[in-house]
C-alpha cells in the first residue's frame, strides 16, 4: 500500500531491460524498495545490488536480461573534519546535502566514523558535492573520491522489546520510550513511516514491516 508509483517505475525498468537488451541501473533504493523490486522482477531478469560496501542499507540495483558485470555508477567521497568544534551526525550530513538541492534517491549511505565523513552518491553528483559542499554544521569539509570504504564499524544494534499487540502506537511507545498517548501524537504528527510511507493514523502491523521514527 502506498507504493503504486514505485511499482510502476519497476515495471518500466523491467520493460527497458527486456526491450533494449542492456543493463538498467536504478537510483539508490531503500530496503523496502529493494524488497519490492526483487518480488516484482522474480525470475524474469538477473538482478544485482551494490551500495559501495558490504551490508550497505541503500543500494543501487542493476537489472539485465543476461548475466554480466553490473555497471554501477556510484562514487565514494570522503572528507575529514575537525571534531573539536562539533561532532557531526548522519542528520547533519543529510541536511547539508538536501539543503544544496540534491535528491535523496541519488544519495546512498552516509557514514560518520570518528573524524571522517563518507558519502556514497551517483557518479553524476561527484563534482557538485566536491565543489559545493565545503562546510557542514560550521565544520570545514573537503570531499575527494576514494576507491573503497575501509573499516566500517557496526552501525546497528539489535534490541528486544515486548508489546501486548502489533498496533503501531504500542511499538512506537516502546521504541521512543514514551506513553501510548504520546506515541499517538508522534504518529499523527507525521513522524512515523511504515514501509517508507508516512502514516498519520494508528494501524495494525505485520511481522515483516519496516517502521521508522523521525527524531
Amino acid at each position: 500500500k502506498g507504493h503504486d508509483p514505485f511499482i510502476s517505475r519497476v515495471q518500466h525498468w523491467i520493460q527497458c531491460a527486456h526491450d533494449e537488451y542492456k543493463p538498467v541501473v536504478t537510483y539508490f533504493l531503500s530496503p523496502v524498495e529493494k524488497d519490492i523490486l526483487e518480488k516484482q522482477v522474480g525470475k524474469q531478469l538477473y538482478v544485482s545490488f551494490d551500495g559501495g560496501y558490504p551490508h550497505a542499507q541503500r543500494t543501487l540495483a542493476c537489472l539485465c536480461a543476461y548475466e554480466t558485470e553490473s555497471p554501477f555508477d556510484y562514487v565514494i567521497l570522503q572528507s575529514q573534519y575537525d571534531t573539536r568544534y562539533k561532532t557531526l551526525t548522519h542528520k547533519d550530513i543529510l541536511g547539508a546535502l538536501m539543503h544544496a538541492g540534491l535528491e535523496r534517491n541519488f544519495i546512498g549511505d552516509l557514514l560518520v566514523e570518528k573524524d571522517t565523513i563518507t558519502i556514497v552518491a551517483k557518479q553524476s553528483l561527484s563534482r557538485f558535492i566536491q565543489e559545493q559542499i565545503t562546510s557542514i554544521g560550521r565544520c570545514s569539509v573537503s570531499f575527494s573520491p576514494v576507491k573503497r570504504i575501509e573499516n566500517v564499524s557496526q552501525r546497528y544494534k539489535e534490541i528486544t522489546i515486548h508489546i501486548a499487540n502489533l498496533r503501531l502506537d504500542a511499538l512506537v511507545a516502546q521504541l521512543a520510550h514514551c506513553s501510548r498517548t504520546q506515541a499517538t501524537k508522534i504518529i499523527r504528527s507525521g513522524y512515523v513511516k511504515v514501509n517508507d510511507v508516512v502514516v498519520e493514523e494508528n494501524c495494525h502491523l505485520c511481522n515483516n514491516n519496516f517502521v521508522s521514527i523521525r527524531q
